[in-house]
């Protein structure tokens, strides 16, 4: 009985060789290795191999050597997985090609999601992140019927926050760009692409900030950042508010929470003029706890290093505001980040402590790990005196959302207003995956949500999993 076993592992062996030997494909020596690589797309077939038209015309150019190699190898390449290839073209020195997943495939209304834009985010993003493993410095990419798509999933793939590493153990720089040698409209393609790379910068920027530590991104520092940053882009003004103006503005709700904490707080307001700015504005609000102790109701200390990141809803106002700059869009934006810590000390406010807000409506704060809506309570009344015509409130307020929805969708609560499904048309124009419930008037509860409208936030019946700042009464999620 041991010959056929034997024969079957010399099977086995002879097998991954030959894939080895498939995958490394090589047509000339690349002593000279010009370290520049190619992304096609490869589309999802059952029996013929399906081709980019970016990938067919190059198939040509080579005598159709990129589809002899694809058909070495019997089984088809599924969504997400590639093949890399060496010597095709005297240009590249390998050439990855990528399944983006079934031809034609588009908007999903079930899932609220572009699947078809999705599938080729994902899967370039794969081939751009294998080409820099291999050793490539530049990589063009396909843009495979949605260069913008093939450019956000590009950048976004090379994103590592690595700045506080050593130069030798840093990921090293790729430069990526699109491949329009064979496109119709080469410029409408180099928009879109652009278009993609800014989308993919803004939400870097956000994850950049979110990755600092905290002692490297204080109040302070994050208003700094920032106004750095965005004094680059044109019609984008960044006013730094300090204690004293946060005081005289009356935001006891937003000081408390911040006095425990040896960090000043900051009120970082700005400005995005890309049309008449006498119309009314589209508020940003974020919050903007650089950590999140929780406070005198402190927090169990596993797992508390990523409350760093708890200025997630600050970070996405700043990442959006930049895309929105760098794109040139005819909108006028006001934005507002209440930035402080929320640390245990004397001072720090106390469980059972009445402050006033901004409007005048008093609080007793019953957690004081709840300060997220203490902050953006003030925040969302200076917000209201520039009477804007949409108030979009981002914030890490409670890991229930990710308990609810995963990881995949982010969770928008909305009020009456906003249930009319013409504010839901701009979402899905954006792209932007949310999970929605659809409930009948007759079906909704009162809402044990505390909210800025609500004068106590205190209430034995609350639920941590409703903390939701911008839910309104007569909604429940």
């Amino acid at each position: 009985m041991a010959a056929p076993m034997k024969t079957i592992s010399c099977h086995l062996k002879l097998r991954r060789t030959a894939l080895n030997l498939i995958s490394r494909h090589r047509y000339f020596s690349t002593t000279n290795r010009k370290e520049k690589g190619l992304v096609l797309g490869v589309y999802e077939g059952e029996d013929e191999t399906l081709l980019t038209n970016a990938a067919e015309k190059f198939d040509n150019k080579v005598d159709k050597k990129l589809t002899n190699g694809l058909q070495l190898v019997k089984k088809k390449l599924k969504k997400g997985k590639s093949r890399t290839f060496y010597g095709l073209d005297g240009e590249f020195s390998t050439v990855t090609a990528v399944c983006i997943g079934k031809k034609g495939i588009g908007y999903n209304e079930l899932e609220g999601l572009d699947e078809g834009r999705d599938q080729i985010r994902s899967a370039v993003a794969s081939a751009v992140r294998q080409l820099r493993d291999i050793g490539e410095t530049e990589v063009e990419v396909d843009p495979c019927g949605d260069a913008e798509a093939a450019a956000e999933g590009s950048v976004l793939s090379l994103h590592s926050y690595d700045e506080l590493k050593s130069e030798d153990k840093r990921k090293p720089q790729v430069k990526v760009k699109c491949y329009t040698q064979f496109s119709q409209d080469r410029d409408k393609t180099s928009d879109l692409w652009t278009r993609g790379v800014y989308l993919a910068e803004g939400q870097l920027f956000a994850s950049k900030l979110m990755e600092m530590p905290a002692n490297k991104l204080t109040p302070t520092i994050f208003s700094q950042i920032v106004s750095e940053r965005l004094s680059n882009t044109k019609k984008v003004s960044v006013t730094v508010r300090d204690t004293e103006w946060i005081k005289s503005q009356k935001m006891e709700s937003f000081l408390c929470v911040a006095k425990g904490s040896d960090e000043p707080p900051v009120f970082l307001e700005m400005e995005y003029k890309g049309t008449n700015s006498s119309n009314s504005p589209v508020a940003l609000v974020g919050k903007g706890v650089t950590f999140d102790s929780g406070g005198i109701s402190i927090k169990p200390s596993a797992s508390m290093d990523m409350m760093r990141a708890d200025m997630g809803g600050a970070a996405c106002v700043a990442g959006s505001l930049l895309a929105v700059a760098r794109l040139n869009l005819p909108i006028y934006i006001k934005a507002f980040i209440p930035l402080c810590e929320n640390m245990p000390s004397g001072n720090a406010v106390k469980p059972g402590d009445v402050v006033t807000a901004r409007n005048g409506k008093t609080i007793q704060v019953d957690n004081t790990d709840a300060e997220g809506r203490l902050i953006l309570a003030d925040a969302l009344c200076y917000a209201d005196t520039f009477n804007p015509t949409a108030v979009l409130d981002m914030a890490t307020l409670t890991g229930a959302i990710d308990v609810a929805l995963g990881s995949a969708v982010t969770g928008k609560p909305r009020n009456q207003q906003t249930q009319q499904p013409s504010y839901m048309q701009p979402t899905k124009a954006a792209r932007y995956r949310t999970k929605i419930r659809h409930l009948n008037n007759e079906n909704l509860e009162p809402s044990r949500v505390p909210t800025a409208g609500n004068q106590c936030i205190k209430n034995r019946n609350f639920k941590r999993s409703q903390s939701v700042s911008n839910v309104k009464p007569g909604w429940q999620i």
